[in-house]
């Protein structure tokens, strides 16, 4: 027979009476070591939540005193036209302004006249209140 203590009454006893639970017939020091263990664990993820919910308050507020104080990443597609009235070779300018910068791209002229697909893609940065002006011109007359 094997004699060791209970961890919840912390008297010597027979390990084969009792309580059928795990922890009954583990050493009080063994459990009370994966508590600890769990509850340093447990404070690690109420950190690291904490952290991530103070950055986003100091965040939140340097937007709200200033909102162009951040740039966003803006991906800007520019899929095609319909029913243009024939120009020779139809092409786009996508500019995107803002106080900071001003961006531009073109597309290449399309075969199709009247329905174009330019399928063009950019990658652009912007900040807060930024202008996206798409204009359709004649590559011929540029």
């Amino acid at each position: 027979k094997q004699t060791v203590a209970c961890c919840r009454c912390e008297e010597a006893g027979d390990a084969s009476k009792g309580d059928d639970t795990e922890d009954a017939a583990m050493p009080l020091w063994l459990v009370d070591a994966k508590a600890l263990k769990a509850s340093r664990h447990l404070q690690q993820s109420e950190e690291a939540e904490d952290e991530v919910r103070q950055q986003q308050l100091r965040e939140a507020i340097i937007l709200a005193q200033d909102p162009s104080a951040f740039l966003y990443d803006l991906d800007i597609k520019v899929i095609g036209a319909t029913g243009l009235p024939s120009p020779s070779e139809p092409g786009c300018l996508c500019e995107v302004m803002s106080a900071r910068s001003r961006q531009r791209f073109r597309t290449r002229p399309a075969a199709d006249k009247a329905n174009p697909k330019w399928n063009s893609a950019a990658k652009v940065q912007a900040d807060y209140g930024s202008a996206v002006r798409f204009t359709v011109y004649d590559n011929d007359q540029t």
